[in-house]
Formats: structure tokens, C-alpha cells, sequence
């Protein structure tokens, strides 16, 4: 199996992501997205054998966007789901600041996927937690409420403080 590292422009796959913020007329804000994203390409290939993208439980270090080839899903050993082309992986562990949640593994002859290291996917949340209304993009319902306290000015106030 080798892999080989691509520069593709921005894909079908995406866009498919920035639509929904396009479509809610954020086009400046995506477009800086777009531009302070790096994204890297990796092509996995010659259909050796099936081997583990991410494996479960491992740490989170990338946000995935396949743009070509099959994956698939599993959790403990079963099989949860299949990816194709467009589809994002990786980002529940990064969301919630843990272990990978599923084993994720290149089962088509070639597989082509986008990489947005971590902490360019923190960057990259903090742009879209900026979005209105206030509270998009948190991780929970707690860091929600921070944020719609923080931008109504009530940073000082005993609801943000506890």
C-alpha cells in the first residue's frame, strides 16, 4: 500500500459542508475559512490490502473529507457504516476532546481524503462558533450558553461564572 501525497483544489465534498453557511449568507466568513484552512490530500492506493485509517479508541489528531474510494465504519468489530465519496470523518473525537469513536478503514482499491489537522479544525470552529445566532458550532450545551453570555456581554455575570 502506498500513499502519496496530493494538492487538489477545494472539492465537491467540501462544499458540500461550507453549503449550509453559504446558504445562511455567510459567504465572507467562508470564504476565510476556505482560505485559513489548510487542507492537506492524501491518496491511499493500488488496492493492496484493507488496512485501518483511524483506528478506535487511538487520539484525534485530523478531521478527514473523503474525496474518492469506499471506507467503512466499525465499532468493537461491527460494521456501523459505509463512506463515500463527500463524506467527513473524525470529527466526533475532536469535538468532544477524545479517543476515536470508530475504526475507519480503506476497503475500495484507491481512497483519496482531505486532512484538516486539529488545530486547524479548532480554527475553524472558532470561525463558525462566530456565526449567528449565537451558540453555533459549541460542542454542548454548556460551552452554547457561553457563548450566547459572552456575546451579550455577560461575561462577568454569576450564569457565566458557574
Amino acid at each position: 500500500m502506498r500513499l502519496r501525497l496530493s494538492v487538489p483544489g477545494l472539492p465537491l465534498g467540501v462544499l458540500g459542508f461550507l453549503l449550509p453557511l453559504l446558504v445562511l449568507g455567510e459567504q465572507p466568513r467562508v470564504q476565510l475559512l476556505v482560505q485559513s484552512s489548510p487542507l492537506a490530500g492524501y491518496r491511499y492506493g493500488e488496492g493492496a490490502e484493507v488496512w485501518p485509517l483511524l483506528r478506535e479508541g487511538d487520539p484525534a489528531d485530523a478531521f478527514y473529507v473523503l474525496l474518492s474510494g469506499h471506507l467503512q465504519a466499525s465499532v468493537a468489530g461491527r460494521r456501523v457504516r459505509e463512506l463515500s465519496e463527500g463524506d467527513g470523518f473524525g470529527e466526533i473525537a475532536l469535538l468532544q476532546r477524545g479517543g476515536r469513536t470508530a475504526t475507519v478503514t480503506v476497503v475500495s482499491a484507491d481512497a483519496e481524503v482531505l486532512v484538516m489537522s486539529r488545530e486547524d479544525f479548532e480554527t475553524m470552529l472558532l470561525l463558525v462558533q462566530s456565526f449567528y445566532p449565537p451558540g453555533v458550532g459549541a460542542r454542548d450545551l454548556r460551552e452554547c450558553l457561553l457563548i450566547q453570555l459572552k456575546r451579550s456581554g455577560r461575561q462577568n455575570s454569576l450564569e457565566y461564572k458557574i
